[in-house]
């Protein structure tokens, strides 16, 4: 729940009305750190905060989600949920993907359910996505995975080791073009003030989130005395 709320907060600021969104985000982070066979998400097996999917779909029928959204949202989960649980389970077919850099993207995509996160902020703007088909949207996934994929490589490898570093250098120039061109295209999308934070977070929140801080340092962060009141409002509710 700490990483959710600590990317709802960089996303969207406000906190107040969305909590179901909260906990669908939670769904979708924690999906990194455990192994949830996707039958177990479906049948209720698997709950998050007392709460089953269901009970969260529901949840955000009462937020006024347009069920068309709420749909392609519990579509996007699903499907992450099956790619996570191979990206577990089944390493061989965990290493297909990377041997193409547009099955990469695409796999990061869904391995993060960057689509359904994009939606879900969305429509906490009073925004209508309509899934794949919404440029900003694809566009935001695009973007997103670029900065998490630059500012991930740097963080993680040893930039001054030789057989890294003109390999790296070359890497970075060639992702920072597209994302620049990628940026200018999200920009003039009506609903770029809302995707822009969410499209870069990987160059200006991860290296401060304390999940990201954790798996790069192998070890656990306390959370903050305001950051864990928050936690515990969702944890009695």
């Amino acid at each position: 729940m700490r990483d959710a709320v600590q990317w709802w907060r960089h996303w969207h600021r406000s906190l107040k009305g969305h909590y179901w969104k909260h906990i669908y985000i939670a769904f979708s982070t924690i999906s990194e750190d455990v192994t949830v066979p996707p039958r177990h998400l479906l049948n209720g097996d698997f709950r998050l905060l007392g709460h089953s999917v269901s009970e969260m779909w529901d949840g955000m029928r009462q937020e006024n989600i347009h069920p068309d959204s709420i749909a392609f949202m519990e579509l996007c989960l699903l499907r992450q949920y099956i790619v996570q649980y191979f990206d577990k389970q089944e390493m061989d077919i965990n290493a297909g993907p990377r041997l193409n850099l547009f099955l990469e993207s695409n796999w990061r995509d869904v391995a993060a359910n960057t689509h359904g996160a994009t939606v879900a902020l969305l429509t906490a703007n009073h925004g209508e996505a309509f899934g794949v088909v919404n440029s900003a949207v694809n566009m935001t996934f695009v973007v997103d995975v670029l900065s998490m994929s630059s500012v991930g490589e740097a963080l993680t490898m040893d930039m001054d080791t030789p057989p890294f570093r003109d390999k790296n250098q070359r890497l970075d120039h060639g992702l920072q073009g597209v994302y620049s061109r990628y940026m200018e295209c999200l920009n003039i999308q009506p609903s770029a003030p809302i995707l822009a934070r969410s499209a870069s977070s990987g160059i200006h929140f991860v290296p401060a989130m304390d999940g990201h801080r954790e798996r790069v340092k192998h070890k656990r962060f306390p959370m903050s005395e305001s950051l864990r009141c928050i936690v515990d409002d969702h944890v009695k509710r």
